[in-house]
Order: C-alpha cells, then sequence, then structure tokens
C-alpha cells in the first residue's frame, strides 16, 4: 500500500476518534498513539525519548487516564509534535503528514488502531463507496437514455 493510502486511513481514523470520544482524555490518548506509531518502532522507544517507562506511558497517557502535563507537552514538541494539534478537538489535515511521516522513511506508519475499530472503519468506507457506485451508475443511465 502508498503510503498516502495510510495517511487517508489515518484521517478517517482520527474523525471516527473525534466522533466517538466524547473524552478529551481519550482524544488526546489517540492521537498521542498515533504519533508514537509514526516517529518511533515501538512503544518503549518512544516511552525513553519522553523519559519513563513504557508501562508508565501506556498507563497514563496512552489509555487515556491523563493529560501530558508542561514537561511531557515540551519533550513531545522537541520530538516535532504538533502541541497545538494533540490538545485541540479538530484533526488538522495540513499537519496529518507531518505528524505520520515518522523516522522510518522507507515504510510508512500505520496508526494505532483496534482490528474492531479498522473493520468498522472499512465497512463504512465500503458502504459510502457502494452509495456513490449507485448514485454514478443512475447518473449514468440517465445520460445513456437521453442518448438512445
Amino acid at each position: 500500500m502508498s503510503s498516502k493510502i495510510f495517511v487517508i486511513t489515518n484521517i478517517f481514523y482520527m474523525e471516527n476518534q473525534i466522533k466517538t470520544h466524547k473524552s478529551d482524555k481519550k482524544l488526546i490518548a489517540a492521537k498521542l498513539r498515533a504519533f508514537g506509531d509514526a516517529k518511533f518502532n515501538r512503544i518503549k522507544d518512544f516511552a525513553e525519548a519522553l523519559g519513563m517507562s513504557d508501562s508508565a506511558l501506556q498507563s497514563s497517557y496512552l489509555n487515556g487516564r491523563s493529560i501530558p502535563g508542561g514537561e511531557i507537552l515540551a519533550k513531545l514538541n522537541k520530538l516535532g509534535c504538533d502541541i497545538n494539534w494533540l490538545l485541540s478537538d479538530q484533526v488538522d489535515y495540513s499537519n496529518i503528514s507531518t505528524i505520520m511521516s515518522g523516522s522510518n522513511q522507507n515504510e510508512p506508519p500505520v496508526p494505532y488502531m483496534s482490528d474492531k475499530d479498522r473493520i468498522k472503519l472499512l465497512e463504512d468506507e465500503n458502504q459510502k463507496l457502494k452509495l456513490k457506485i449507485d448514485e454514478t451508475s443512475k447518473q449514468l443511465q440517465t445520460i445513456l437514455s437521453k442518448i438512445r
């Protein structure tokens, strides 16, 4: 798959997170995970860059129990995370490619998403595409009937 597909998948994923997470902590956790997945190969590496254990990162921030404080936000900023994006309730699409650029340029990063969420996302997109195909097919039939 191309990196554009991964970026588009991430955009849809982030939109889904905004719609489904009523808690700011959960949305921030989803964004942190997406950023960490983009920049680091492992959670352990992400945690080390923030000066904490991977279990502390998981239990506090990636599970949505806490919102990062000033010290962690400063470290995230130094790592290239857009703090305005992280703490906002909206996804700024212009930042997605920067956030998802990651350090490994050979493989595009895959945003964290459970299998259940990924299946739901794909099913929703599939349904939208089916509706668009039906609409386009009807328009084509109308045009063809006028030509005949």
